[in-house]
């Protein structure tokens, strides 16, 4: 998981210039470096929907019925994230009103959003689940009544 979100982390720095610069030094295109630019994002995504679809499936210890990639969580998220890239592009003004703080600004901002996607997302899926077992006649009202997954 660590790979993956250094993955993410280097793609988001490896635009504009220092991508050209790079291409150059390894002997690459620009037809290359253009398709970079167009292909990060989709590539991007599809790395952070995994890592967010690792940690639903991972972190509670119990035995999930199935693996999920796309949630409400996820879903959340990626709107939210367009949603938000459009407005930092067209009306957030942090630039003019915290100097060169207004790119960290709006990166805690995503992150705090981020991170409220994901547990609203799990809590969501946990409810899903919950109806799924009263559906089924398993007592779940209090509880979620999954297996303990096994260690080792």
């Amino acid at each position: 998981m660590l790979v993956l979100s250094g993955a993410v982390q280097i793609s988001l720095v490896l635009t504009g210039e220092l991508a050209s610069s790079i291409g150059k030094q390894l002997g690459v295109g620009a037809g290359a470096i253009n398709a970079w630019q167009v292909a990060r994002w989709p590539v991007m995504a599809a790395i952070v929907i995994n890592l967010v679809a690792g940690l639903y499936y991972l972190t509670p210890n119990v035995r999930p019925p199935s693996l999920r990639w796309i949630t409400p969580g996820v879903a959340a998220w990626l709107l939210f994230s367009a949603a938000f890239a459009a407005y930092l592009a067209n009306f957030g003004s942090y630039n003019k009103t915290y100097g060169t703080l207004g790119a960290v600004i709006a990166f805690l901002v995503w992150l705090w959003f981020t991170n409220i996607a994901i547990l609203v997302g799990a809590q969501v899926d946990a409810e899903i689940e919950r109806e799924r077992e009263l559906a089924a006649g398993i007592d779940a009202r209090q509880h979620i009544q999954l297996p303990v997954r096994e260690s080792g």
